[in-house]
């Protein structure tokens, strides 16, 4: 299995890649930490890849895909994963400065 990427990998990462936005940078983030969630609420309802997989009606590559932060969920799909996980989306939209630390967390 492979080994998740830290934010500061991810991060350096991009930049290694060429001129990367403020505002890109802070959609990849999103994306990372929503991947972390994800990951981190089926692993708390004890749940495999295939197994929310299989609750989706989709493949386990998909769940590899969400969980990397590889795929740009729709809100259907969104959807899907709160349905499978028991669980619902709860968000607060907070003017920051700077973007530190996990924008989300599973409870």
């Amino acid at each position: 299995m492979k080994k998740a990427k830290s934010w500061d990998d991810y991060e350096k990462e991009l930049f290694a890649k060429g001129k990367i936005t403020k505002e890109e940078m802070m959609v990849e983030k999103l994306k990372m930490d929503f991947a972390k969630l994800i990951y981190n609420c089926r692993n708390h309802r004890k749940l495999t890849q295939n197994e929310l997989a299989h609750k989706m009606g989709v493949q386990q590559q998909y769940v590899a895909k969400i969980e990397s932060g590889e795929e740009n969920l729709s809100l259907e799909t969104i959807g899907k994963l709160l349905l499978a996980l028991r669980s619902v989306l709860k968000v607060n939209v907070i003017e920051k400065k700077k973007i530190t630390g996990d924008i989300f967390e599973c409870a």
